[in-house]
């Protein structure tokens, strides 16, 4: 593919994605926490956490999606990288790639939907994970893909309020 091929950024993230895996599943975590990284970077570069922000997109790196399946693409490229980092990090330990309480790193992207049901032409959000775990969401989000983000954001979160929680303490003083 040319440098400007209008894919090669999504096909360097799912190759990516699948090097993670595979290395993962042969247990060479070095590697697979390498290629989880260069996923994350590719679509936090890409800006794709903000694909349909509320308060705007700011510059792009990509071209507009020309329709609604290769929007649907990069949405679902973002939330499968978000997923295997999430589940990568809480399995070892180390901090997410994605820091979803600062305002500059926050997700706003819609969940994703199934492959035959799509967004209205101008939808937008914001505050994703924030109202998803403050219980305040609205969203659509009962694809598979979707319900597969959200247990991966409550096992990131179970696993870093753990540690803290004692008994007689109350939940509250553990976030």
């Amino acid at each position: 593919l040319s440098s400007s091929h209008p894919q090669r950024i999504i096909q360097c993230i799912q190759a990516e994605v699948l090097l993670a895996h595979y290395f993962f599943r042969k247990a060479i975590m070095l590697e697979g926490r390498c290629h989880t990284g260069a996923a994350v970077s590719l679509v936090l570069s890409a800006r794709l956490r903000k694909m349909s922000s509320a308060k705007g997109n700011g510059p792009l790196v990509l071209p507009p999606p020309t329709d609604y399946i290769e929007k649907g693409e990069r949405m679902k490229a973002f939330w499968t990288v978000f997923i295997l980092d999430n589940c990568w990090t809480t399995a070892d330990g180390s901090p997410s790639n994605f820091l979803c309480t600062f305002p500059d790193s926050r997700i706003d992207l819609p969940w994703p939907l199934d492959t035959q049901i799509q967004f209205p032409r101008n939808y937008r959000t914001s505050h994703t994970i924030q109202k998803f775990l403050a219980n305040q969401s609205e969203d659509r989000g009962t694809s598979a893909l979707a319900l597969q983000a959200k247990a991966s954001i409550l096992f990131e979160q179970a696993s870093r309020v753990g540690p803290r929680f004692r008994p007689g303490t109350s939940l509250d003083s553990c976030y």
